[in-house]
């Protein structure tokens, strides 16, 4: 078990949901530049970051791969939401920016949770509101890129 989650908007929710949060919570390293294995398991869970960032990537069959959206420890921003979106998670890679410390919940803890405690639906929706804002950044920015074209 965890002493302390160290998340400064965590420590806003009642006691008793911050040391369930604590008790299902898996602890993850990353080194700079790794990708999260079993990346779909991932989808499954709330990654929590304690220090680093990490990069969600769209992976394409035959083009580059895609920024979807990055989330820092730093920033202060509710926890990194990756699990609250539905995605293809074949098409998704989770890439270490820096080196990372974090805690993975399980997405069913979360949303027993969620429905206890109206702090940690705030705080788990404002993390939904920020992945969906770089989720449409991401997209204007793909739609007004310049597409080269290739004349063979």
């Amino acid at each position: 078990m965890h002493s302390q989650l160290h998340l400064p908007r965590l420590a806003g929710l009642p006691f008793e949901i911050s040391a369930a949060l604590q008790r299902k919570a898996t602890p993850l390293t990353l080194t700079q530049g790794s990708a999260v294995s079993g990346a779909s398991s991932l989808f499954q869970s709330v990654l929590l970051l304690l220090s680093g960032s990490v990069q969600v990537l769209l992976v394409s069959e035959n083009g580059p791969e895609r920024p979807l959206y990055r989330v820092a420890a730093d920033t202060g921003r509710a926890p990194a939401a990756a699990g609250l979106l539905a995605v293809d998670t074949a098409a998704v890679e989770v890439v270490a920016e820096t080196d990372v410390e974090a805690l993975l919940i399980p997405r069913c803890d979360v949303d027993s949770l969620m429905s206890a405690s109206a702090e940690l639906r705030a705080l788990v929706f404002a993390a939904y509101s920020k992945r969906v804002t770089d989720l449409l950044a991401a997209i204007e920015r793909l739609a007004c890129e310049r597409v080269p074209i290739r004349l063979c």
